[in-house]
């Protein structure tokens, strides 16, 4: 009898080795289906067992109610940004979170559009309005500091209340 080289030795593992595998392989594809059947089939008894079927069916319906408020809660939400003259967009993964934040951003615009129109409002308008009248008369006025001093002085003091606190001295020299 002929002495097995080792070489020889680990081929002929390699080779038993495929062979098995590549039996094992086939008999655990054909035996997958069955037992994806049979988990199918006994998952209801499973869940009586271990006394999870009834929480199961009401988690399942307190996500479709909850999905069903979510929506609901988009469709008016839209509509609200829309009566505002604005639009807003969703998401698949909206959830509470997203439509509270989307409520206080409308909230915060309403309210803003609102001061708009009190005293203090129209008082904050008035003023950004003398500004930006202002930043104009600086821009295209000439050369002459004492002049631009007294007219924003004079703009300040009439338009707005406000004492500029100009004097001559206060003026750098060019």
């Amino acid at each position: 009898m002929s002495r097995m080289s080792e070489k020889q030795r680990e081929y002929l593992l390699q080779r038993v080795d495929d062979l098995v595998r590549n039996e094992k392989q086939g008999f655990e594809l054909k035996l997958a289906d069955k037992k994806t059947e049979q988990a199918k089939k006994l998952f209801p008894e499973f869940l009586k067992r271990v006394k999870l079927d009834k929480k199961l069916e009401k988690l399942k319906q307190l996500e479709k109610d909850y999905q069903a408020m979510i929506e609901n809660m988009i469709e008016v939400v839209s509509q609200m940004y829309k009566d505002q003259g604005s639009s807003a967009h969703f998401y698949n993964d909206s959830n509470s979170a997203t439509i509270e934040s989307k409520l206080r951003h409308l909230a915060n615009d309403v309210i803003e559009k609102e001061f708009k129109k009190t005293p203090e409002g129209e008082a904050l308008l008035h003023l950004d309005t003398v500004h930006q009248e202002l930043q104009d008369y600086i821009w295209s006025a000439g050369s002459e500091t004492e002049q631009l001093f007294k007219t924003i002085g004079h703009v300040l003091n009439k338009k707005a209340n406000i004492q500029l606190g100009y004097s001559k001295i206060a003026l750098p020299d060019n």
